[in-house]
Order: structure tokens, then sequence, then C-alpha cells
């Protein structure tokens, strides 16, 4: 496994653990309590790009938040901005400002809501899928119906989260995609979408 995998992948783990522990004891909202793998400056940042020419770089992901719910971004962006290898560029509260930001900001990664005022979020993530082809699409949702997942799948998402599982799958969930692979939540039970 490739040095910056493992340390990201090390680091994840961690901070889901914190984050499982602040779901179970909310009382520890608001207290200083991180959680950091030590690595060296050169690996901080994990997703590898191509340059202009052609050389392997490493970047910051950039990342597009969209969710209705406010406290739901809250959680997702602090969650996020504690890590240095994730940069949150925007955030939206519904389907058509998800289309206009992806469209404007190209970040590398947009975690969506579906349900989700003015366009809701399957709909949104066609859209996206053909004005940003490049960024990777995670829809998290309160919705747990196999259907649904599987029709968000075929709208060219790369992931799917139950809100309910997100302490325990955010990060390997976004880990997963920004590696090329599918992600599917475990609350879907045996359930597959394609």
């Amino acid at each position: 496994m490739d040095l910056a995998v493992h340390i990201i992948s090390v680091q994840m783990q961690c901070e889901a653990f914190w984050q499982g522990l602040l779901m179970a004891f909310p009382e520890a909202w608001g207290r200083n309590l991180s959680c950091k793998a030590p690595i060296d400056d050169a690996y901080s940042v994990k997703m590898q790009s191509r340059s202009a020419r052609g050389h392997l770089e490493l970047s910051t992901v950039r990342i597009l938040v969209i969710d209705d719910y406010e406290p739901w971004r809250r959680f997702i962006t602090s969650t996020l901005q504690k890590m240095p290898e994730f940069q949150i560029v925007g955030e939206g509260t519904d389907g058509m400002e998800a289309v206009e930001k992806a469209q404007e900001l190209q970040p590398d990664l947009i975690l969506l809501d579906i349900g989700l005022p003015r366009l809701d979020g399957i709909k949104a993530a066609l859209r996206i899928r053909q004005c940003t082809p490049k960024a990777r699409i995670l829809f998290f949702t309160e919705n747990s119906s196999a259907d649904i997942a599987e029709e968000a799948m075929r709208s060219g998402a790369d992931g799917y989260v139950v809100k309910a599982g997100a302490a325990q799958e955010l990060l390997p969930a976004i880990k997963a995609v920004l590696l090329g692979k599918r992600f599917v939540s475990s609350l879907l039970g045996n359930h597959n979408p394609k």
C-alpha cells in the first residue's frame, strides 16, 4: 500500500473513532478533541493528480457540501476542516445551488443530500455529471430505501451513506470514492445498488 494512502487511512480511522465518541457523548461537543496521525508535511495532502506535464503531484481534496439542514452541514464541514488534506470550497442548501456551485468551483468531491428543495439531489447529480464530470459524488441522506439508493447510484454517484451511520462511515466513504471505489452504506443491509 502506498505510504500516503496508508497514512490517510490511519488518520481517517482515528477521526472516525473520535466522531463516534462525539456522537455517543454529545456533551463533548465544543471541547478541543482532535486526533492527528503523525505525518510529514509532504504527505499531509493525499489526493494525487496529474500535472500539465503528466507528473503525479499531491494536492488538497476540494469538497463541496450540499445539504438543506444547517446543523448537518456544520457537522460535516467542521469534521473535514480539521483534516489538512481536505478543503471545503463551498456549501449550498438546494439542488440548483449544487449544480451552480459544482460548475463554478469544480470540486474534487461533492457531498450531496437527496431530499433537497428546488431540485432533488438525484436530479442535481445528473446535471452535475454533465458540467463537472470528474467530480466524485457521495450521497449523504436520511433515506435508507434500497430503491432510492439504486436510483442515486444510477445517477452517477460514487457512494451512498445513510446519515444514521455517518459517524462510522463518513471518512471510509470519502476515502473509498477518492480512490475510485464505490461505497454503499452498511445500513442498506445486503442490498448493493448497481
